[in-house]
């Protein structure tokens, strides 16, 4: 009896260490990866410097419709699931936010992670 307590102990140590570790590599890899709107800002006009090497020119946007229809796919419907096109054609769509709102919305991220920051 003694020995199958001990074994429980044992398996709820190591299961709260491998609980530990996967929400440690979850937030790592959260933290390292970029979203859309990461990967959109650095593709777009507002690229990093890293974005204007030679090798990463085919990553980049070459011409602004380009941004702009990856903006309104990658951004709006992926982060946000907002379509810009029907909620213009169709105003009676029940979208938890609008387009003005989705803009907020990053301006109020991008602020917090520090890049609109003088």
């Amino acid at each position: 009896m003694q020995n199958i307590l001990h074994f429980q102990l044992v398996l709820w140590r190591f299961a709260g260490l491998a609980g530990l570790v996967v929400m440690i590599l979850d937030f790592a890899v959260t933290m390292l990866s970029d979203d859309n709107l990461e990967t959109w800002l650095k593709r777009c006009a507002l690229r990093s410097d890293k974005y204007l090497m030679p090798h990463n020119k085919s990553h980049i946007y070459q011409t602004p419709q380009q941004q702009t229809t990856a903006f309104e796919t990658e951004v709006l419907k992926d982060m946000f699931d907002i379509n810009k096109n029907e909620s213009q054609a169709n105003s009676n769509t029940n979208y938890t936010i609008d387009f003005d709102e989705a803009l907020a919305l990053i301006e109020q991220d991008m602020d917090e992670r520090g890049f609109l920051n003088g």
